[in-house]
């Protein structure tokens, strides 16, 4: 009973080891609700993919964004008093080629899903 225990244990030791914090303000993300910081949380997100991963981390505040593409093994935390707002401008989402129901989505099929989730966010 005691051996099955202290391997789970090791296990989920070895996996929790290699997540690290990634805090967007200690990144240089600033929370100004005006300012689009699409790009400077991009970075984070890749700079963690880079090092193997970790958790992106969301502090109090109001940050505007657009699209983000998080990597393997990241992951995000809003704290509380966090807010990610999505940008009110389309052209912060890029069109990117997808395919539905296996068939490739229009581009104005594309442009409603965009609105439809920016409504979600705001």
């Amino acid at each position: 009973m005691k051996k099955p225990l202290l391997l789970i244990c090791l296990i989920a030791l070895a996996f929790t080891a290699h997540s690290k914090d990634y805090v967007i303000t200690q990144f240089g993300v600033g929370s100004d609700s005006t300012k689009l910081s699409t790009q400077a949380i991009q970075n984070v997100i890749d700079k963690a993919e880079e090092y193997g991963g970790g958790t992106i981390v969301i502090p109090k505040g109001v940050y505007l964004t657009g699209a983000l593409f998080f990597k393997p093994n990241t992951r995000l935390e809003v704290r509380e008093g966090a807010v990610l707002k999505g940008s009110d401008d389309i052209s912060n989402y890029p069109l990117i080629p997808s395919r539905m129901q296996g068939k490739k989505a229009s581009t104005i099929m594309q442009r409603l899903l965009m609105l439809i989730m920016l409504t979600v966010l705001v």
